[in-house]
Parts: structure tokens; C-alpha cells; sequence
């Protein structure tokens, strides 16, 4: 098959999709209403070695419904007490690690929302 001919088989099959898909996305967002979608999703981690001591602040985001949160391995590797603050003021002191990737540097705990306390912090296994 010649070129131009493959030309217009294409053209045939990708304009049609292209108009389907601009025809189903949704409205382009300004940033000030992108920041206010995805702001409840992220997190202030604060961390602790088990002696009571604060030993770092970091971010994470909120991937799953069920609480799982992304951040940077190099902030939950060896720390025992993980404390995570959610937008609304909430405080979740029910943490686990549940995976973690040195090379990528990235870690996931999950928190649970039940039983949060202010006070104290959840030790990691």
C-alpha cells in the first residue's frame, strides 16, 4: 500500500477518535480550582525515632479511599513513630508501613481513620 493511501486509511480511523475523545473530556480546570480538587489529598507526616522526639516533618499524598499515602522512603525507613495530619485537622495516629522502595525512594503507609489520638503515636513493625 502506498503512502498516501495510508495516509487516508489513518486519517479515517483517527479522526474520528479524536474528535470522540475532545468530545468526552471533561472542561480544563484553572490551577485555582485544580489546587482545590486535589488539596484534601495531601498530608503532613511528622515522624519520630521512639524516643518521644520529633525527628522530621514531610509530605505525602493520599493515592487510595482506604488511606493509603505515598511519601519518600528516606522519611519513614527506620522511624517507629509515624503521626499523619490530614487537611481537615484531623490528627491519625494508626499507621503501618505497609511497603517501601529504596530505590525509587518511595514508601507507602496506610492510616486508619478509627481510634485517632491526638497524643500519641502508632509504632511501626
Amino acid at each position: 500500500m502506498n503512502s498516501a493511501k495510508m495516509l487516508a486509511v489513518a486519517a479515517f480511523f483517527v479522526f474520528p477518535l479524536s474528535t470522540a475523545i475532545a468530545q468526552t473530556t471533561a472542561p480544563t480546570l484553572s490551577g485555582d480550582q485544580v489546587v482545590e480538587r486535589v488539596s484534601p489529598s495531601a498530608v503532613s507526616i511528622l515522624v519520630g525515632k521512639g524516643d518521644g522526639q520529633l525527628a522530621g516533618v514531610a509530605s505525602g499524598v493520599i493515592i487510595r479511599s482506604d488511606g493509603v499515602i505515598l511519601t519518600a522512603n528516606h522519611v519513614v525507613k527506620g522511624m517507629r513513630e509515624v503521626q499523619v495530619r490530614l487537611k481537615s485537622g484531623e490528627i491519625q495516629d494508626q499507621v503501618e508501613l505497609i511497603a517501601s522502595d529504596e530505590r525509587r525512594d518511595s514508601g507507602g503507609v496506610a492510616h486508619r481513620r478509627h481510634g485517632a489520638s491526638s497524643a500519641a503515636h502508632r509504632q511501626l513493625r
